[in-house]
């Protein structure tokens, strides 16, 4: 028996709604299957790493990125206030 789709509407409907139902079905039970994995850490396991040591700071590289981001900043506040001449297409080139 083939599906008569297209000649009622009330049956084309009914079709929609029981497969839309069913998808919604099947997609909570596979969610909460999941769900319930992944809680126990059954997947999505991440491997647990040592804690890492602190590392000494050396203050001849602070002290370097510090100046490097603080040329940085200036650079782009000395761009900021420096108005932006765009020629137009019909400015002749010097």
């Amino acid at each position: 028996m083939a599906a008569q789709v297209g000649r009622d509407a009330r049956s084309d409907w009914q079709l929609m709604v029981t497969v839309f139902i069913v998808v919604n079905l099947i997609s909570s039970v596979i969610n909460i299957f999941v769900y319930h994995r992944i809680n126990r850490g059954e997947i999505f396991l991440v491997p647990k790493h040592e804690p890492v040591s602190a590392r000494v700071i050396n203050h001849a590289e602070l002290r370097e990125a510090a100046d490097f981001l603080t040329k940085k900043r200036e650079t782009f506040e000395l761009l900021r206030k420096t108005p932006l001449i765009i020629p137009g297409p019909g400015t002749p080139k010097e």
